[in-house]
């Protein structure tokens, strides 16, 4: 890109919408003729028509960049099928003149052989370009056309083949050359519409992005939803203490050590082999119970009772949770056999382990016996059994 070391303001004066002009002159005579004819004896017998000269192209800017500008107007002449000669960096831009008049370029040219000599002329340098004056000389006519035009960098090459075009013509400059001339409004406009269809493309990323982004979240939350819903139906359809199956058989062990031996005992540990049955209403979770202990250790004896269990179903495993109380007597054998009141009562947990084996175990489980000043265990039993 060409740096701007100069007032664009300062410049715009200087530049036409459009300059064609064609001079035939006849300055320098005498000296011209004289060096053509020497060049004319010097030169191949026929030239190549196609030819172009492009001489080292001058303006207000640095070197590198007139001789980058000198092999763009070169390429773009090839482009366009001319076998074009570049003289980049041949010419100090501050200090050489410019051929300008028609013999002037017409004596460049036949010093090369060529048909064309095109000098290029940097007028102004912009931001995204620079404006310059294609001066060109065709040696058959002895004729001098100019072209002021923008050129745009990001559009360079197509721009300069669009100039040449219209300035290697034998038959001269065309009604198209107003379009040419000026600014690049066609490469703006392109180079708009690339910028209108990068941002739409963007736009449309961005929106499927957020669709995307959308869709994983309504799947994420139907995931979701799904989870729940498939909890609520398991824990819905979870099963309830004793529902289906109401009656109930079961038989343990308990460890009562004695906490109150009476007035008359001594202490020690209870030991009893129990056999309960049960009855479930419905699946309330309530169950009528009644029992038969066998009781050994310290005291020999039995007892017969009867209460209530309640167990509710908290969770969608088979795992239930309650209380049970029990009111009955107790006949010693063994010791003092005077009946007794009994009380029992303690938290419950039942495990349905498979289908037919019901596991539990009621803990803490608290005895109070009326006889002879009462005595007080505190203890655990654990029984196995099934529901039919």
């Amino acid at each position: 890109m060409l740096d701007n070391p100069v007032n664009a303001g300062s410049l715009a004066a200087q530049r036409p919408a459009f300059a064609v002009t064609q001079r035939r002159t006849a300055r320098g005579g005498v000296l011209v003729l004289g060096v053509l004819s020497v060049v004319a004896s010097l030169a191949p017998a026929a030239a190549r028509a196609d030819r172009v000269v492009v001489l080292a192209a001058t303006g207000p800017t640095d070197r590198e960049a007139l001789d980058d500008l000198t092999d763009a107007v070169a390429a773009a002449a090839r482009g366009l099928a001319h076998d074009a000669v570049s003289e980049a960096g041949a010419l100090d831009a501050q200090t050489h003149e410019l051929p300008e008049g028609a013999n002037e370029l017409r004596a460049v040219a036949e010093l090369n052989n060529a048909l064309w000599v095109v000098v290029p002329i940097v007028r102004e340098v912009t931001a995204d370009g620079y404006w310059i004056t294609l001066r060109v000389g065709y040696a058959r006519d002895t004729r001098v056309e100019e072209i002021d035009a923008e050129v745009l960098t990001s559009n360079q090459h197509e721009r300069l083949m669009a100039l040449l075009r219209a300035l290697l013509r034998p038959e001269g400059l065309g009604d198209d050359v107003a379009q040419l001339a000026g600014a690049d409004q066609s490469a703006r406009d392109a180079a708009q519409r690339a910028e209108e269809e990068a941002a739409r493309l963007a736009q449309e990323a961005l929106e499927a992005e957020q669709q995307a982004e959308r869709e994983r979240l309504e799947a994420e939350a139907r995931d979701a939803e799904g989870r729940a819903a498939q909890e609520r139906a398991d824990f819905e359809g979870r099963e309830r203490y004793g529902a289906g199956r109401p009656m109930l058989f079961e038989v343990g062990l308990g460890v009562h050590p004695l906490l109150r031996a009476g007035s008359s005992g001594t202490g020690g540990t209870l030991g009893t082999f129990e056999a309960i049955f049960g009855y479930a209403i419905g699946d309330t979770g309530l169950e009528l119970r009644a029992g038969l202990d066998v009781m050994f250790g310290a005291a020999g004896g039995f007892a017969l009772h009867g209460g209530a269990a309640y167990l509710a179903s908290p969770f969608t495993a088979p795992l239930h949770l309650g209380a049970a109380i029990d009111l009955g007597f107790f006949h010693g054998l063994t010791g003092n056999r005077v009946p007794s009141f009994m009380v029992r009562a303690g938290a419950l947990v039942v495990y349905h382990a498979t289908t037919a084996l019901y596991l539990e175990a009621q803990l803490p489980e608290l005895t109070v016996l009326s006889a002879n000043g009462g005595a007080v265990s505190l203890g655990v039993s654990v029984r196995a059994g099934t529901r039919f």
